[in-house]
C-alpha cells in the first residue's frame, strides 16, 4: 500500500510547488484577466459640428454602431500626425488618440490609420474611387464599466466616395483585458 500512496503523493507535492508559478505567469500576460471583444462600425455623422481641440491637427468626430446598425455611441479622434508614403502606392498615415463614447463608459485609445486610395476597387462596378483602410493600436485605459481596461483594436474597412457621398464599411474590434 505504501507504493501506492507515494506516487501519489508525490504528485500533490509538485503540483502544489509549481502552482505559484504558474499562477504568476498567466498573471505576468494577463492570463487571469476577463477579456472581451467588442466589435463597432464607425463612420462619419451626417451633420458633424466642428470641434477644435489644442495640439490637434484636427478633431473628427465618428457614430458608432453595433453589428445590428443601431447608433451606440460616439467617437472623437485627436490627430497628431499625418504622412504620405508615395513608393509604389500611395498610403497616408495617420496617427490619433480617440475617445470612444458608449452608454456604459468611454474608451480611450491611440490608433494608427493606413489608407490607399483605389479607383475601381474590382467589386464596385460603379468606377467609382475606394479608400482602403486599416487600423491598429493600444487601448489605454477607460471609465464606466471600462475603467482599467487595456487592450488592442484592430480592424478596416472600405470608404466609397461617389459624387457627393461617402459609404463607410469599416468596423474596429476592441480585444480588452479588464
Amino acid at each position: 500500500m505504501k507504493e501506492n500512496c507515494l506516487p501519489r503523493l508525490a504528485k500533490y507535492v509538485l503540483i502544489a510547488a509549481l502552482l505559484p508559478f504558474s499562477w504568476a505567469a498567466l498573471v505576468a500576460i494577463g492570463g487571469t484577466k476577463p477579456q472581451a471583444t467588442l466589435v463597432l462600425g464607425i463612420k462619419p455623422p451626417p451633420f458633424p459640428i466642428v470641434v477644435e481641440q489644442p495640439g490637434c491637427l484636427a478633431s473628427p468626430q465618428f457614430n458608432l454602431y453595433n453589428s445590428a446598425g443601431a447608433l451606440v455611441g460616439q467617437a472623437v479622434a485627436c490627430v497628431t500626425s499625418v504622412s504620405t508614403n508615395s513608393n509604389r502606392f500611395a498610403v497616408r498615415t495617420t496617427t490619433a488618440h480617440f475617445v470612444f463614447d458608449l452608454s456604459t463608459g468611454q474608451i480611450e485609445a491611440d490608433l494608427t490609420i493606413w489608407e490607399s486610395t483605389v479607383t475601381g476597387f474590382p467589386a464596385n462596378k460603379s468606377g467609382s474611387t475606394d479608400i482602403l483602410q486599416t487600423v491598429s493600436g493600444t487601448i489605454k485605459g477607460g471609465n464606466g464599466v471600462y475603467a482599467g481596461v487595456t487592450g488592442t483594436i484592430r480592424g478596416g474597412g472600405t470608404i466609397t466616395l461617389t459624387a457627393g457621398t461617402q459609404v463607410w464599411n469599416v468596423s474596429y474590434a476592441f480585444d480588452m483585458k479588464f
